[in-house]
């Protein structure tokens, strides 16, 4: 209790996980009569917030550098100022499986490409990503994330960066059928999908759009969670590195039983996604090297070698 009427208490601290002090003192505001705030190292629209001591680079590179020794939990707590506990963690990172870059090329053999995008509509500092998911599924049904580019795009670098990753891409795919791309229903995609047709044209570059509808899913929070059972059944590969891998971990990492913790959350939305869309390849009646054969007679395409017959 307070020792005089006239009397005020200063709690400044670092947030040392969910049972501190501070924690605590924030979780109860209201009984005790304490007015919060947290100073995290970047402010909500992604800026920092100390700009002469820390630029974006610096903060960016120790994210990645915590994220590399399987710390980001402890970066969001010490940075961030956001604590999350064992018990109401969904994403455990001894879950996160890797694979080599090296060889990738053998890893996605055989598999079906899935692109999901989350089209954010807003350009501002501090607005969502715009992030597109490129997920290639196993025969047994694994999804490797082999690339997961995002930012605060333009529409037309938008549509340059969608077109870039099918274009990446497409090789992989199996006799070089089109790539789903999935797109969340709503007033950007509507506006936005004439102009993808017209480029695809233009670029003579094709893939179809697959609406993705959120409706009757649940919150994003619901739809997020449903990533945990697929990590916790090691069925979602990741790779070594990558530059998208610190945000993708920290979004992992900061969702709650309860809610968000990260600054962001959509890479993990567009992952998310991939659950419309995504299915394994299914073999047909004849076998995989017939299969080759007969679109090499067809098409004069040799899937295997990656060359067309003159």
């Amino acid at each position: 209790m307070f020792l005089g009427q006239h009397t005020r208490i200063f709690l400044i601290g670092n947030n040392l996980g969910e049972k501190c002090i501070v924690e605590r003192v924030f979780g109860a505001a209201s009984e005790l009569g304490f007015k919060t705030r947290k100073v995290a190292i970047l402010n909500e629209r992604g800026e920092p917030s100390w700009p002469e001591k820390f630029n974006i680079a610096e903060i960016e590179k120790e994210r990645e550098s915590y994220r590399r020794v399987g710390q980001i939990d402890s970066w969001m707590r010490e940075r961030m100022c956001e604590a999350t506990s064992a018990e109401t963690r969904v994403f455990n990172r001894d879950d996160f499986i890797r694979y080599s870059s090296l060889y990738l090329n053998n890893v996605i053999k055989g598999c079906n490409l899935f692109l999901t995008v989350d089209p954010a509509s807003s350009k501002n500092p501090g607005a969502c990503y715009r992030a597109i998911v490129v997920n290639a599924v196993s025969e047994d049904n694994r999804w490797i994330i082999c690339d997961i580019p995002y930012g605060r795009w333009q529409s037309n670098v938008f549509i340059d960066r969608l077109f870039e990753s099918v274009i990446r891409w497409t090789p992989y795919q199996e006799f070089h059928r089109r790539i789903p791309v999935g797109i969340e229903k709503g007033h950007f995609k509507q506006i936005l999908e004439p102009f993808i047709y017209k480029e695809m044209q233009r670029r003579n570059v094709f893939f179809d759009i697959v609406p993705i509808e959120h409706a009757g899913i649940g919150s994003k929070l619901e739809r997020v969670k449903m990533l945990s059972p697929r990590f916790k059944a090691k069925t979602i590969m990741l790779p070594e590195s990558a530059s998208w891998l610190a945000e993708l971990e920290t979004e992992l990492m900061g969702v709650t039983i309860d809610g968000f913790k990260s600054l962001y959350t959509d890479l993990v939305d567009a992952l998310a996604m991939q659950f419309q869309i995504a299915k394994p390849p299914v073999k047909g009646s004849i076998s995989q090297d017939r299969e080759h054969n007969v679109v090499e007679e067809v098409t004069g395409y040799n899937a295997l070698t990656g060359t067309y017959a003159r």
